[in-house]
């Protein structure tokens, strides 16, 4: 896998310098970083469509796909979470423990 799309909910729009949200509908952007050839290419913030709408949380699976997530990291991920993302594409999730996504 050298080319994949990583997603990391964040509480802000600082890019990779963003902290990590604790879940991601808690959090209320997404950072979102494309990896070619096993460099960063592109790293963006969005708002996550899903934040603080916990009754749209079947829509998590569309927001992946549509988002072309490959990989998604959380901080936590409820059980809910974990079953919805069986219904996308995304290939792996890493609980991950650090404050900011560049991992300072």
């Amino acid at each position: 896998m050298n080319d994949f799309r990583i997603c990391v909910p964040t509480t802000d729009q600082k890019g990779l310098e963003s902290r990590i949200g604790k879940s991601f509908g808690s959090s209320e952007y997404l950072t979102i970083v494309d990896i070619e050839k096993r460099k960063i290419k592109e790293v963006k913030s969005i708002k996550n469509l899903l934040y603080t709408h916990a009754s749209l949380v079947t829509e998590f699976p569309k927001l992946m796909d549509g988002l072309q997530i490959d990989i998604l990291i959380v901080e936590k991920a409820g059980g809910t979470c974990m079953e919805l993302l069986h219904l996308s594409k995304v290939k792996a999730v890493v609980k991950k423990n650090r404050y900011n996504c560049g991992g300072g």
